[in-house]
């Protein structure tokens, strides 16, 4: 059955349709009591699995408790007869995939791009939320070069029930971590999770290409939990160097060998504009031990 464009939800009268999705759709929408454009999520009733609702209403939660420029405002969550909504502001720009596909992001604006979405996400650990779905789809760019990231559908937080299960592997193949593509418990998971996810829209922006690709998840689970990333031939040298090494660390296999929160990412990419030595660092390999010198003559 087709789904109808209802022209008012609750006190909001409906513009136009933004896009759809097997629970919904999303909406341009308007507040009598204010002319400002704002974006709707709405549930239509019978399209979604109790779960799903509750993944909804709690991305509402979230999204509350956060004030931050890089991350997409909420400004109410109700129930109307056409169904259960969220309303957002209503972010102007394409998706990081969009852009992705219109060419080459120079290097300094992929590094500025990714340098606030790593205080976003900061700013979202702070307060006991990890994203867990991080990939080009999820931030828009507004047309003044900021990004703001939204969906928050996966994301977990510490204070909340826990609505996933050790096992079920959940998110994107080609962004997940390895650790959640592997199934580790919820409560297992930290904030280089997110660490990761980040480090793989810094590889797009940069490559033009997600981490890891493959004909199947099973093919791209795979090849996450192996760690065989699709790394350029000419990743160690030219302008973009610095930042594949950004990247690299944020990407390792072993979350030990990553970053270890978004703070430090950030920093090392503030870092990069600011021109210093940040991003230039190698990682940590093993040394070849050095023999030992001759013992001098009696």
């Amino acid at each position: 059955m087709a789904m109808e464009i209802p022209q008012q939800v609750g006190p909001y009268q409906v513009v136009r349709e933004l896009g759809r999705g097997g629970m919904g759709l999303v909406l341009e929408v308007r507040h009598p009591q204010s002319p400002r454009p704002l974006a709707m999520k709405l549930i239509l009733p019978g399209r979604a699995e109790p779960e799903a609702i509750m993944r909804f209403g709690r991305e509402a939660q979230l999204l509350q408790k956060v004030q931050h420029t890089n991350v997409v405002r909420i400004h109410e969550l109700g129930q109307a007869p056409q169904g259960q909504f969220m309303v957002t502001d209503l972010i102007e720009g394409d998706d990081l995939r969009k852009r992705i596909k219109q060419g080459e992001v120079p290097p300094r604006q992929a590094a500025r791009i990714v340098r606030d979405l790593s205080d976003a996400l900061s700013t979202l650990h702070q307060q006991g939320i990890l994203h867990r779905d991080l990939k080009p789809e999820n931030v828009i760019l507004q047309p003044d070069g900021v990004p703001v990231l939204l969906d928050f559908g996966l994301a977990r937080d510490d204070s909340v029930e826990r609505l996933t299960k050790t096992g079920i592997v959940m998110g994107t193949p080609n962004y997940m971590a390895p650790e959640q593509a592997d199934g580790m418990s919820p409560t297992q998971l930290d904030e280089r999770l997110d660490v990761y996810g980040l480090g793989g829209i810094l590889f797009s922006l940069l490559s033009g290409k997600p981490p890891v690709t493959g004909e199947t998840s099973l093919q791209i689970l795979h090849s996450v939990l192996k760690g065989e990333l699709n790394w350029p031939e000419d990743a160690h040298k030219g302008p973009k160097s610095a930042l594949y090494e950004i990247a690299r660390r944020a990407l390792a296999t072993d979350r030990n060998d990553r970053y270890p929160n978004c703070k430090a990412l950030g920093r090392d990419l503030d870092g990069y504009l600011r021109g210093g030595a940040a991003g230039k660092r190698k990682l940590k390999r093993k040394r070849k031990p050095r023999p030992m010198p001759p013992r001098a003559r009696r």
